[in-house]
């Protein structure tokens, strides 16, 4: 897939559209609990006509290594891309990415409706290969205990961004991605 010429993503691109079990219809969503709504009258009573399927992803124990060598000219948006509208699960990866500079945008980019994102190490050339190493992106967003080379950003109405560790000095990492 890609976008004017960059590919989405080089090594790993998920797409799940399946959606969290609390949120199957529009009365099941939790605004819904707030304008004082009937739990009669929400969908998140069980109903054997729904046709419901887990938009969970377990992302875990996998090496995702994008060498871009000289010459070779392989540009993505991201070396792994993984988008689920439920939950995400990406532990105890190894991320790579070895080439020119703006081999990928990012090494990882991580978008869910809830994230958790452990014990990862994304690796990248010194030749910044990539902007950041990271971004993970979920309304409810856990992201600790990783190594990273580069910058990893962490966003979210809920986050806990704990104990993160990256070869670019913390005060290099401070803001967002949008910047």
């Amino acid at each position: 897939m890609t976008a004017t010429g960059v590919l989405l993503a080089q090594t790993v691109f998920i797409l799940n559209l399946g959606g969290a079990i609390e949120s199957v219809g529009a009365s099941g969503q939790f605004s819904a609990f707030y304008n004082g709504v009937n739990a009669k009258d929400t969908m998140l009573q069980t109903n054997t006509e729904l046709a419901t399927s887990s938009g969970a992803v377990m992302f875990t124990n996998n090496a995702c290594q994008l060498e871009s060598g000289i010459g070779m000219n392989q540009r993505a948006f991201s070396n792994v891309l993984i988008l689920s509208l439920d939950y995400l699960n990406f532990a105890d990866n190894h991320c790579w990415v070895d080439g020119p500079e703006l081999s990928a945008f990012f090494d990882a980019m991580l978008l869910a409706g809830s994230a958790q994102v452990n014990c990862n190490r994304f690796q990248e050339s010194p030749a910044l290969a990539v902007l950041a190493s990271g971004v993970t992106v979920g309304a409810l967003n856990v992201t600790s205990s990783n190594i990273s080379t580069y910058c990893l950003f962490v966003e979210g109405i809920e986050t806990a961004n704990a104990n993160n560790l990256s070869i670019i000095p913390a005060r290099y990492c401070t803001g967002t991605p949008r910047r």
